[in-house]
């Protein structure tokens, strides 16, 4: 019966015939239960159901991957190299479908660990140590993203113990794992730990590894995960590391704000160094040379050196025309080609504006980015988007920004298709995008691009913003629908009022206005914002010099003061929510010049600023000496008639104008 399922395992892989693999199945499945179509007392081996789960896996099939290994492990077969394989199979079919899910991380890691830990007690399973650790990789690479590195640490530093402990012969792989946990303890923020790897991993990578060493190095001195004076001496070994050395401490003082140096000098200096960089017969040195000459300039850019990044740049374009326009291992060199693009503005004196100019370099790095595309490395593709991104901040402004909108939807579209990790990169191109959608009514496509910014957001930095904003557009989206929440009614209503025609009136935007300020406030905001209303105001039966102005002065601080009992009885509630809609409430009251309401608006939303409550209670405790009181009121003249030999009061001393001064 063996002969026959390996026959139909064959078929299916060979020719990846799922019929074949169906049958497979079901024979396995009836000799499991002693029901077989041939002799039923004919050997079966456990074998087989390991077998029939990784072709399952292979052709896309986990239900019938799933159910074979269930069959192994209930059967307990004897102890081969297929328990690990089993385990291998396990574990990939509870892969986490996000980052999101840590119990399916945890559950599908501790999978590949027994795989492991079973095959690194026999020298002839240590294939499957191998094979582990590739799949674990793949598994774990949508967790290297910011916020999430640190999950990696336990199981990442075991696989890489164990491939040290098993003398695993593929040693760049060995590295390539070595650089990568270095990275997520740095990223995780465990510098003592990372500086203790380092101790054992860099001499290991320099002699196993030496292509993949000044990678290592590079992190040594930026994060100064070794002695300095050790990496002085390191340095100079060769040129390469001599010039690796001097970017990275002035990207190390770059992160610290820490620029105090004479940095033109010193990227003078490393241009000089490695302009003697001789790469004439080695294409590996060529190759080398172009990456750090790349990177020297795209740091003198940052720094806002570009007689150094000019230099560096014609270097690259001089290297590049020598072999036919054939960059890195004989690709096209777009990195430089971005870079030049992205420096033209400071090396160009011409006589458009520079808008327009950067507009046209926009143009040019699409068609950059699309020859990017064509080329397939992601490489290349990260330093063009990133390049871009760079390129359009300047004009993503309100009136500007939908100049960008091909632009920024190639970006957005293409390191999704690469899944790149730059996730808060791609966050922010999604979340302009959307404004761009919503600026030309295209609320669908505006809302589609915040729920893949919110899901792109890992950290959370957006996050509130994110909601609300995707909150405002469902609105908009369902303007015939009465909303429940007060915050929604009030957002809505704001919504209706920057959609006023410039032919309404401020009556009509101003009763939209007020609206809004009535759903958020239904106790206190007519109180507040009748506060500059002097019909309001009542002076009773006494007639002074001072009690008109007196009433006035008493009207507004009473009615004023209702905004802060209106808040402290909210008690936090939706508070970041609702101070953002008193402050886009006070905008668009502004830019319509409903004055009474955007002052309003300003003084709920100057409520929730609890840093100016406190500097306010401080000023009423008394002020500094030598501070002066700036733009006293005049008094009135006192135009009532008198009796003779009146005498008249000085306003200093009268309560009532003491108030109202």
């Amino acid at each position: 019966m063996d002969p026959v399922i390996m026959q139909e395992l064959a078929r299916a892989e060979s020719q990846q015939d799922a019929a074949s693999l169906k049958r497979a199945y079901q024979l396995i499945k009836s000799a499991n239960l002693g029901k077989s179509e041939f002799d039923p007392t004919e050997s079966f081996s456990p074998d087989l159901f390991v077998l029939c789960a990784e072709q399952a896996l292979k052709m896309g099939q986990p239900e019938v991957s799933e159910d074979c290994i269930r069959m192994y492990f209930k059967v307990k077969g004897p102890v081969t190299q297929f328990l690990g394989r089993a385990h291998l199979c396990r574990a990939q079919l509870c892969a986490p479908k996000s980052t999101e899910n840590m119990e399916e991380f945890e559950n599908c890691v501790t999978q590949y660990m027994k795989a492991i830990n079973f095959a690194k007690g026999e020298p002839r399973y240590y294939f499957l140590v191998y094979n582990a650790s590739v799949l674990y990789w793949r598994m774990a690479r949508p967790f290297l993203k910011p916020g999430y590195h640190h999950h990696l640490i336990p199981s990442l530093s075991q696989i890489v113990s164990v491939l040290n402990e098993t003398e695993e012969e593929d040693k760049g792989w060995r590295a390539e794992l070595m650089l990568e946990l270095l990275e997520c303890y740095l990223q995780a923020g465990k510098h003592e730990e990372a500086a203790k790897f380092c101790a054992t991993a860099a001499p290991f990578i320099k002699a196993n590894a030496p292509q993949k060493y000044r990678q290592i190095f590079a992190l040594m001195v930026r994060h100064e995960l070794m002695d300095e004076l050790q990496l002085k001496e390191e340095k100079r070994s060769s040129t390469s590391l001599s010039v690796t050395f001097q970017i990275n401490m002035l990207k190390a003082k770059l992160d610290k704000n820490d620029l105090s140096e004479d940095i033109n000098r010193i990227l003078k200096d490393t241009y000089k160094c490695l302009s003697y960089y001789n790469h004439q017969h080695f294409p590996s040195i060529r190759e080398e040379k172009i990456l750090l000459l790349f990177e020297l300039a795209h740091l003198s850019l940052i720094l806002k050196c570009g007689e150094i990044a000019s230099d560096c740049l014609s270097d690259l374009k001089k290297m590049d025309s020598k072999v036919g326009g054939q960059g890195l291992g004989g690709r096209p060199g777009l990195p430089w080609l971005a870079l030049w693009c992205a420096l033209a503005p400071s090396l160009t004196h011409g006589p458009l504006s520079f808008v327009q100019t950067q507009l046209n370099i926009v143009r040019r790095l699409d068609t950059v980015l699309q020859r990017a595309v064509r080329l397939g490395d992601p490489r290349v593709i990260h330093v063009v988007c990133a390049t871009q991104w760079d390129t359009c901040l300047p004009l993503l402004q309100h009136d500007l920004r939908h100049h960008l909108r091909k632009s920024l939807t190639a970006i957005a579209e293409v390191l999704e298709k690469v899944d790149s990790l730059m996730v808060l990169f791609r966050c922010q191109v999604h979340m302009e995008m959307a404004y761009i959608e919503e600026d030309e009514g295209r609320l669908e496509a505006a809302m589609a691009h915040l729920k893949k910014a919110m899901l792109l957001d890992t950290l959370g930095l957006h996050q509130d913003k994110l909601k609300m904003a995707f909150n405002r557009l469902q609105l908009c989206a369902t303007l015939y629908q009465v909303p429940e929440r007060a915050e929604d009614k009030a957002t809505l209503a704001i919504e209706q009022a920057k959609k006023a025609m410039p032919e309404d009136g401020v009556r009509k935007k101003r009763a939209l206005l007020v609206n809004a300020g009535l759903a958020l406030a239904p106790d206190t905001f007519q109180i507040v914002l009748d506060s500059e209303n002097e019909a309001r105001v009542s002076t009773g039966k006494k007639r002074g010099r001072f009690t008109h102005l007196y009433a006035k002065a008493r009207h507004h601080s009473l009615s004023v003061d209702e905004a802060a009992g209106h808040v402290r009885r909210l008690r936090g509630r939706n508070d970041k929510e609702r101070v953002q809609i008193w402050a886009e409430m006070a905008t668009v009251a502004r830019k319509q010049g409903v004055w009474d309401v955007c002052r309003t608006a300003s003084r709920f939303c100057l409520v929730y600023d609890v840093g100016k409550v406190q500097r306010q209670a401080r000023l009423k405790r008394g002020r500094p000496r030598g501070v002066q009181l700036n733009d006293r009121p005049t008094p009135p003249n006192d135009l009532s008639q008198h009796p003779v030999g009146y005498t008249p009061e000085s306003p200093e001393d009268n309560a009532e104008w003491i108030t109202y001064r």
